[in-house]
């Protein structure tokens, strides 16, 4: 262990007792480059370079299906009354606590009523004929795909905060004239 790291991690010792003193469980986590404070297994807090005590959900998520604008929206609305802390009291301490616990489930809530919504369509075009999915860089998750058929493309994306972008495109060029008109009108599709 360096010396940054030991004075990270004498800094993460001091933080903890001063949350023990008050009631707090607290325990140090060290990591390969840094300490940290973690209360009841499930809140970060860290003290920055100004003295500033900051709070964070532990274990992070991402939420990868709400953007980040959204997020920062949600997480103010908890967040916008709370002062900066430098010095800890129960008050201050589970004023922030509940803050987290409440921009955590809007947050849970949204990012699964957005997978829901993208669940819902992957179900209603995964029978579809000649359907090819388009995958993210692992391989692993469904962002997009298209279906071909009879000189039609659907394709759609998925999109942050649920959105499901759609297109239709024509892959051929046809006369201008009424004999074509007819041929393609005869589809029965009518618009809305």
């Amino acid at each position: 262990m360096n010396t940054w790291q030991q004075e990270e991690k004498t800094k993460a010792e001091t933080l903890k007792n001063e949350f023990v003193k008050l009631g707090f469980n607290a325990e140090v986590i060290q990591s390969d480059d840094d300490s940290f404070v973690i209360i009841d297994g499930k809140y970060r807090v860290m003290k920055d370079y100004t003295g500033h005590i900051n709070f964070f959900k532990y274990p992070f998520k991402k939420y990868n299906n709400i953007d980040s604008y959204k997020k920062n929206q949600i997480v103010e609305k908890f967040t916008a009354n709370l002062n900066k802390m430098k010095v800890l009291s129960v008050k201050k301490v589970n004023e922030r606590l509940r803050a987290i616990d409440g921009y955590i489930l809007e947050l849970e809530q949204l990012e699964h009523e957005y997978s829901l919504n993208i669940d819902n369509f992957i179900k209603s075009v995964q029978n579809e004929k000649n359907l090819i999915w388009h995958y993210d860089y692992d391989k692993i998750k469904k962002i997009g795909g298209k279906i071909e058929r009879n000189g039609l493309t659907f394709s759609f994306s998925f999109d942050t905060n649920g959105y499901i972008k759609q297109n239709i495109e024509i892959h051929y060029s046809t006369d201008e004239n009424l004999d074509t008109f007819k041929k393609l009108s005869d589809n029965k599709y009518q618009s809305k």
